[in-house]
């Protein structure tokens, strides 16, 4: 199964299921394709090893297969290296563990028809050890990355805010400002949010005050299905892991939503990859001439704005420091002290 594709068909799955199903999912922090690709990150598989794996996915969330025959099917992938075979079995357990034990019984309340059966623990040799159930074949910088993006995904400690009376919306999360929750957005923009968000500083509100701000045209850049293709296309040219995969479309997101210059973009990418400069820089050109050259009057339209606003601010601040400092110094205690010494010099 080609992974892009497999990608493209459980993200799709994901953005489609009823509000009833996705919001405990989203607030739970249960993206089956960002869990996914997380994983398969952590047993160090690339792009083209995870086409298998994803579509397994699939069939098992959708309820075309069971959990049971989940290793099997990733096994008859050839595109697998043969180093990273062996490791199958305890990926397969933790997706299990992670995944299908949380999101199957919320999928089956809601009707979908899943089938019975579990993934069988893999036995325990002394290269992947298994404590307490538990794969330990976990790369740091991912576990750096998911501890990143906790504070994104995972927003189980925001204050649900039921719906209004007689509404059949589900209780939305909002942080605990005290403030109004913000306007409703449409769903397929929020969720291109989130994935932008994920592994950033980003909050969700910061990233939506950002794209409400924005020119329709990089809106529609945002959640286009052209730019989504162009950066896996790109992710697979250069043979990303799953991981820098998903970290360079959220660098791509925040170019797009003006929250990153075009000029820092290569340095960005360069951290986020963990890639040298030259490699970064690579990667960025394919990015400029795919995506980012459709939008370029954009862009520069939106850091135009922005420089102004910032020199604005700036010159205002220059203003008010000088106006206090002339006050200081022809007014208020400067001048009563003056005064003061003049009036003792001459007291009559």
């Amino acid at each position: 199964m080609d992974p892009i594709t497999a990608r493209e068909k459980l993200n799709l799955f994901f953005d489609t299921l009823p509000d009833s199903v996705f919001f405990p999912l989203r607030d739970k922090g249960l993206d089956p394709s960002l869990l996914t690709t997380d994983i398969a990150s952590a047993y160090e598989f690339v792009i083209r090893e995870t086409g298998n794996i994803c579509e397994g996915v699939f069939r098992v969330l959708k309820g075309e297969d069971s959990p049971s025959n989940f290793v099997g099917f990733i096994q008859k992938d050839e595109k697998i290296e043969e180093d990273n075979r062996q490791k199958i079995p305890a990926l397969a357990y933790e997706i299990q563990q992670k995944l299908f034990e949380p999101v199957l019984p919320i999928l089956k309340q809601a009707g979908f028809p899943i089938k019975e059966g579990k993934v069988a623990m893999p036995i325990i040799n002394s290269q992947f050890p298994i404590p307490n159930g538990q794969p330990a074949v976990v790369s740091p910088y991912v576990l750096e990355n998911r501890n990143q993006e906790s504070g994104i995904r995972n927003q189980a400690n925001r204050t649900p805010i039921p719906p209004p009376q007689g509404s059949s919306l589900p209780a939305t999360s909002y942080p605990p400002s005290g403030g109004l929750p913000p306007p409703p957005m449409d769903e397929r923009n929020l969720r291109a949010l989130l994935r932008i968000a994920a592994g950033t500083k980003y909050t969700e509100q910061v990233l939506r005050a950002a794209f409400e701000d924005l020119p329709a045209g990089l809106r529609a850049a945002i959640t286009s299905v052209d730019t989504a293709n162009a950066t896996q296309n790109i992710a697979k040219k250069y043979i990303l892991h799953v991981d820098q995969m998903g970290a360079l479309a959220s660098e791509v997101g925040l170019v797009l939503l003006g929250l990153t210059h075009p000029a820092d973009f290569v340095k960005n990418l360069a951290t986020r990859l963990r890639l040298a400069d030259p490699r970064a820089l690579e990667i960025a050109r394919d990015i400029n001439a795919q995506i980012l050259v459709r939008v370029k009057d954009s862009l520069r339209s939106l850091h135009d704005r922005s420089q102004s606003s910032k020199l604005s601010t700036f010159a205002k601040a220059t203003a008010d420091k000088e106006a206090l400092h002339l006050r200081q110094s022809y007014g208020g205690q400067g001048s009563s002290k003056k005064h003061q010494t003049l009036d003792t010099q001459n007291p009559n």
